[in-house]
């Protein structure tokens, strides 16, 4: 059987996802170094481990998430810093960190792509890269970022919505409420302040290869 053609848009669907993944490791590297970003993308595109990779990535769209998220740094932690909770974002895994600055230039600057793309690929990057659960950090301040960047996109949130009026025969009809729910205990979360093994292995490539 003849293999299926692919088309034009899930080629480019597929180098725009190699180009995050490569992001993430400049952006991840410039955290811990804080080399410039003509250091930083030299080391990349002449990474041997990374050739494969570098050749079927969108290169303008790599070099922009990398060129933004270095240059533009200080703008970025201003976006992201209200929505941690108390935390400081240097005080925030370095992986997620990583993301959460690539997902923020992505929404920022390539207005082309959907935040619901930009949001689920910075969490399937995060559940292969992160701390276990990591990924859960991440789609929480993308979602509140969403609002903030992308409200034009973003739908009315549920709170925001305005109520529809109701009969009073109506609302005596379907305002039968279930007391049988029985109280949960809290579920405990495992964190993880160290990185993965993955996350470690692409620290000392890319440490190597400078």
């Amino acid at each position: 059987m003849a293999r299926k053609k692919i088309s034009d848009a899930q080629k480019r669907i597929a180098a725009r996802r190699v180009a995050r993944k490569l992001a993430l490791f400049a952006i991840y590297q410039w955290q811990m170094t804080q080399h410039s970003l003509q250091e930083i993308y030299i080391q990349l595109q002449h990474n041997a481990n990374y050739a494969a990779d570098f050749r079927k990535a969108d290169a303008a769209f790599l070099y922009s998430l990398i060129k933004h998220a270095i240059t533009d740094a200080e703008e970025i932690e201003a976006l992201i810093q209200p929505h941690l909770e108390h935390r400081d974002l240097k005080q925030v895994d370095m992986i997620e960190q990583a993301i959460l600055r690539m997902a923020s230039c992505e929404l920022l600057h390539h207005l082309e792509t959907p935040y619901k793309v930009v949001v689920s690929e910075a969490v399937n990057i995060s559940k292969k890269f992160g701390a276990e659960q990591g990924y859960k950090f991440v789609n929480g301040v993308m979602t509140q970022l969403i609002s903030q960047l992308r409200h034009v996109e973003n739908p009315i949130p549920r709170e925001n919505k305005p109520k529809l009026k109701t009969s009073p025969t109506a609302t005596k009809k379907f305002t039968k409420i279930n007391t049988s729910t029985t109280q949960q205990k809290p579920t405990k979360i495992k964190t993880r302040s160290t990185l993965t093994i993955n996350s470690i292995k692409t620290t000392k490539v890319l440490t190597q290869s400078s």
